[in-house]
């Protein structure tokens, strides 16, 4: 195992943005943190993947069941998300299905 940071930065407006989700398990720490707040984190509307590396994707298929949110990310990125055996076979970091909980459908491609 590798100790690591990771941003995941929560956007609170009038519906939640999260910007990346960190690895498999942190939902549970950026639900509690919502919920802190007073808010539901079913208000999760949107989760926005900077890449697709696994510490950013990695809560992102438990979040995405959890609140119905939708995913947005690059095109360049979709794949890996939408098909993490792929980015395993293609990039095998050490411990990765560990980091990550699966994959997801993104939902909204972003452009520069």
């Amino acid at each position: 195992m590798i100790d690591r940071d990771v941003y995941s930065y929560i956007v609170f407006g009038n519906q939640i943005t999260l910007i990346d989700t960190a690895v498999m398990g942190a939902e549970t720490i950026i639900f509690d943190y919502i919920r802190k707040q007073g808010i539901d984190p079913k208000e999760i509307s949107m989760v926005v993947l900077s890449h697709s590396h696994p510490d950013h994707i990695g809560a992102v298929k438990a979040i995405k069941e959890a609140t119905g949110c939708q995913v947005a990310a690059y095109s360049a990125e979709k794949d890996w998300i939408e098909d993490t055996e792929k980015q395993f076979r293609e990039r095998p970091v050490p411990g990765f299905h560990t980091l990550v909980g699966g994959p997801v459908s993104v939902d909204r491609l972003l452009a520069d």
